[in-house]
């Protein structure tokens, strides 16, 4: 038999024996799938005690500002620990968040879910990015069906972090990062993997340092520096900010460069289906503030604000922008709570349509894992919220209202972070674990503390 075969073989070889793994994995699921007993009334003795509760939402629910044991499944983890007195029967939390996506993203996609985490209580945000089509695609990508690839990932990196809290998956990528640059240490393109991963989980000041570390004896690009010059400022450490600015100044080349590529990062926006005028005028703020056209790019930004006031960024630079100025700082709260967003809300009739849709295609994947769904409103518009509290009750669904009392709080301000407005403090998080607890104490579901 000649090499070539040899190869040919093995790989055929190969292949049989991951689709015999694969299929095998596809069985196992959907024997679980498809039984109707509840888990609940199957499990051991031992594991009696314990609730599995998954956390499924956006921003707020992953805790972007925050360390992955301040955020709010991980503190509602530790209250629901100390109402049982052991950690063992009390619950494990795990936090299913992802940037920007409300009921309707978790709706299409809970079947994995289901399996990977087999919740007994499924908490789901619902809030003003939810999708107007009652019927979004129900498959997902081959790569997304297929366990084998989940079950490796799995493997190869564990899904919590050192001390026992289920993390998000963006913390999940940056311990498996941060565990390869202790193999590496100092490595390029690790240090500018784990900066960007930092950055996308809100963690501003590592991102920062990882920079930091990155140029320490290199010199300072331009382009780093823009990067450093948005951490800082998102950190509120605007003199350091400035500092940075001033070396991106110093290439008038680069700036000319970042006008040039304009066209080219609308194309990659609108090709990821984001705001392509959105991101232009921001890019065109960031160039009104490296040239000091601070009535440019005061305009910019309060353009950017009223097409989305959800743009942290913009915020942050109009923090920054308050420093150079002089102006009062604007209260932690303001961002969230004194915005007007109510032409966020989508058309009453089609979201109620359409949240209807959501909600009974997720209670009834929920209800053959013998699970309950619970919903709540942090970031829904106050036009959602009567149409929130109505779907539920329509399908005996209980609403934590947790966006209306926020607003019933009386100084809200030490909930938010004070420069990076537009997400909660680890006190903040504090807050919405408690309201959660409440809510899921109100529904019979859990013990109070």
């Amino acid at each position: 038999m000649s090499g070539f075969k040899r190869i040919a073989w093995l790989v055929l070889g190969l292949v049989g024996g991951l689709v015999l793994v694969e299929s095998g994995l596809q069985g196992v699921k959907l024997a679980v799938t498809m039984g109707d007993a509840s888990r609940l009334q199957s499990r051991s003795a031992a594991d009696a005690d314990t609730v599995r509760i998954l956390c499924l939402g956006a921003c707020y629910t992953i805790g972007l500002g925050t360390a992955p044991e301040a955020s709010f499944p991980a503190l509602l983890e530790e209250r629901l620990d100390r109402v049982s007195g052991a950690p063992s029967a009390g619950a494990t939390v795990y936090n299913g968040g992802v940037r920007g996506k409300s009921i309707d993203h978790f709706a299409a996609g809970i079947e994995p879910l289901l399996v990977e985490y087999q919740p007994d209580i499924i908490v789901v945000s619902v809030n003003h990015r939810t999708s107007l089509d009652p019927s979004p695609p129900l498959e997902q990508s081959l790569l997304h069906r297929l366990l084998l690839p989940r079950m490796v990932a799995l493997a190869l990196g564990a899904s919590s972090a050192p001390n026992g809290v289920e993390t998000d998956a963006l913390a999940q990528q940056i311990a498996r990062v941060e565990a390869a640059l202790r193999e590496q240490p100092g490595h390029p393109p690790l240090l500018r993997e784990v900066a960007q991963l930092y950055a996308g989980r809100g963690d501003h000041a590592a991102a920062l340092e990882t920079l930091k570390v990155l140029v320490d004896g290199r010199g300072l690009p331009a382009r780093v520096a823009l990067h450093m010059f948005r951490h800082s400022a998102a950190i509120g450490q605007f003199d350091e900010a400035t500092r940075y600015l001033d070396v991106v100044r110093a290439e008038p080349a680069f700036v000319a460069q970042m006008r040039s590529l304009q066209g080219v990062r609308d194309d990659s926006k609108a090709e990821r289906g984001q705001d392509a005028r959105l991101h232009r005028t921001l890019d065109q703020a960031r160039i009104a503030l490296v040239e000091q056209d601070w009535a440019g790019a005061d305009a910019l930004l309060t353009d950017v604000l009223s097409r989305d006031p959800e743009t942290a960024e913009a915020w942050y630079l109009w923090g920054y922008l308050d420093h150079v100025l002089e102006r009062p700082p604007r209260r932690p709260s303001e961002a969230f709570l004194n915005t007007d967003r109510s032409f966020l809300t989508p058309e009453v009739q089609a979201f109620e349509r359409a949240l209807d849709a959501h909600l009974a295609r997720l209670v009834a994947a929920a209800d053959r894992q013998g699970a309950v769904v619970v919903m709540h409103t942090l970031a829904a518009t106050d036009e959602q919220i009567p149409v929130i509290l109505r779907v539920g009750e329509a399908q005996g669904v209980a609403v934590i209202d947790v966006q209306t009392a926020l607003r019933n709080v009386d100084d809200p301000d030490p909930l938010f972070l004070p420069t990076n407005q537009l997400r909660f403090s680890e006190a903040g998080n504090a807050w919405l674990a408690e309201q959660i607890h409440r809510g899921l104490a109100s529904a019979g579901l859990v013990a109070e503390l």
